[in-house]
């Protein structure tokens, strides 16, 4: 997903694309496959941009 400022929205329907295409990967290939390690490593960014960009501080 491009760096561009994304809505909320779109980034949750990536993150859960990801996370389609990396259990599906996971349940025909091994874990550790790259196939499976890159998909489950762009999903981990999609995370980390989700968590920076739309939650907020629990101490607020």
């Amino acid at each position: 997903m491009n760096q561009q400022t994304v809505s909320k929205k779109q980034l949750l329907q990536e993150i859960e694309s990801a996370r389609d295409r990396m259990n599906k990967l996971s349940a025909k290939m091994h874990r550790t496959s790259d196939e499976v390690v890159k998909v489950s490593t762009y999903l981990d960014q999609l995370l980390n941009q989700y968590q920076l960009n739309f939650q907020h501080s629990r101490s607020e």
